[in-house]
C-alpha cells in the first residue's frame, strides 16, 4: 500500500537524509527514488522538503546551481563523524585500493575520505595518526592509468541504471572519432574491465543483441522520464555468456600447469579455486584445477613467461605454443 502524503515531513527528511550523498541528484531522481519506495507525493511537494532541508541544515545539505542539471547534494555527512578508528582505517584502506582503479567515482567520496582522515588525525594514539606508515596497497602487474568520466556521466547512468529508466546521450565513436548522438539506450548494468568501465545495454529493445560502450567515451547522458523494458536484466549473465570477448567456452577444463619453483612459490599462499590440486617437485611446481575456457586465462598463463609449461589439455598448450610463436616471429 502506497504511503499517503500525510506521511508526516519528519518521516520523509529522514528518508531523504538518507537519500542524499555526495554526489548531486536532481529534484526528479529523488522523486523517481520516493515514489520506487512506495510514496504518494507531488514532486513539487519533495521539492519543499528538500529547501527545507537545505534550510535547516545548511552545513549538511546544499542546493548547487552553478550549471545544469541543478540538484541536491550532502555536503558533509554528519553520521561519518561517529566512525570509530578502526573503521576509519577500513575506510582509507579500501579507498587507496580502489582509486588507481576508479579516482573519478571516488569524487563523491572525498567528503566521507575527508571525515576519516579527520578521525585519525585527531586520534590521541600516534599509531592511528601514523596509519599510513603501516598499511601499504601494491596492485599486481603493470599498471595502466584510468581514462577520465566526466562526473555527470557518472551521476546520471548511476541514477538510470538504479531507477530503471532509459537514456539519450552524446558517444564519441572508436571507429569514425566523431560524436554520435543516441535518441535512446536502455542500460542493463556497469563492468568494471581493468581500467576501464563499460555501460552495457541496447539501443534497441527489441534485439537480442548487447553492447559494450566504454562509459569515458560519453560526452553527456540524460535520464528519460520513460521505464527501461530491460532493467531486471543481469548484467553477469552477459558476461558468462561472453560479453566483451572473455568468454571463450562456457565449459570448464581441467588444466595442468607446471611452474618453475620461484614463480609458483604463489600457489603455496593462494589458490586458482579451493578445488586446485598442488604437487610440488624438486624443481617444479604443479598445479591442477578445472578452469574456464577464457581469453583471460590465457594471457593470464602468457604473463609467466618461460616460467611455466602448459601440459593439460592439449588444446590450450597448442594455443600458447602458436602465440609464443607469433610472438618470436616478431622479434627475428
Amino acid at each position: 500500500m502506497a504511503k499517503s502524503e500525510s506521511k508526516g515531513a519528519i518521516d520523509r527528511g529522514m528518508l531523504l537524509l538518507n537519500l542524499l550523498d555526495p554526489i548531486q541528484r536532481t529534484r526528479k531522481q529523488i522523486h523517481g527514488m520516493l515514489i520506487e519506495r512506495g510514496y504518494d507525493i507531488s514532486e513539487k511537494s519533495v521539492e519543499r522538503d528538500l529547501n527545507r532541508l537545505v534550510d535547516l541544515f545548511p552545513r549538511h545539505v546544499s542546493y548547487i546551481k552553478k550549471f545544469p542539471p541543478f540538484g541536491y547534494r550532502l555536503r558533509e555527512p554528519a553520521k561519518m563523524s561517529f566512525m570509530k578508528p578502526e573503521e576509519a582505517i577500513s575506510v582509507l584502506t579500501a579507498y587507496e585500493y580502489l582509486d588507481p582503479l576508479i579516482p573519478k567515482l571516488a569524487q563523491g567520496l572525498d567528503l566521507y575520505i575527508k571525515e576519516a582522515e579527520n578521525v585519525l588525525e585527531h586520534n590521541f594514539s600516534s599509531n592511528y595518526r601514523n596509519w599510513k606508515q603501516k598499511i601499504s596497497i601494491k596492485n599486481e602487474g603493470f599498471q595502466l592509468k584510468p581514462k577520465l568520466i566526466k562526473r555527470t556521466v557518472l551521476q546520471n547512468i548511476h541514477a538510470a541504471i538504479l531507477l530503471g529508466k532509459s537514456i539519450s546521450c552524446t558517444y564519441h565513436a572508436r571507429a569514425t572519432l566523431q560524436d554520435k548522438k543516441f535518441k535512446e539506450i536502455f542500460p542493463i548494468g556497469l563492468v568494471h574491465c581493468g581500467r576501464l568501465i563499460y555501460l552495457i545495454g541496447s539501443h534497441d529493445k527489441a534485439a537480442k543483441k548487447r553492447f559494450g560502450w566504454p562509459l569515458h567515451r560519453f560526452k553527456s547522458i540524460n535520464v528519460k522520464d520513460e521505464i527501461n523494458p530491460l532493467k531486471d536484466e543481469s548484467v553477469n549473465k552477459h558476461i558468462k555468456d561472453g560479453m566483451l570477448g572473455f568468454l571463450l567456452s562456457n565449459i570448464e577444463k581441467k588444466v595442468v600447469l607446471k611452474f618453475q619453483k620461484n614463480a609458483g612459490y604463489i600457489f603455496r599462499e593462494t589458490k586458482t579455486s579451493n578445488k586446485m590440486k598442488l604437487t610440488e617437485t624438486n624443481d617444479s611446481i604443479i598445479i591442477e584445477d578445472k578452469l574456464p575456457d577464457t581469453s583471460e586465462l590465457e594471457n593470464w598463463i602468457l604473463g609467466f613467461g618461460e616460467k611455466v609449461e602448459v601440459k593439460e589439455p592439449k588444446e590450450l598448450r597448442t594455443k600458447i605454443k602458436l602465440r609464443l610463436e607469433a610472438c618470436i616471429e616478431k622479434y627475428r
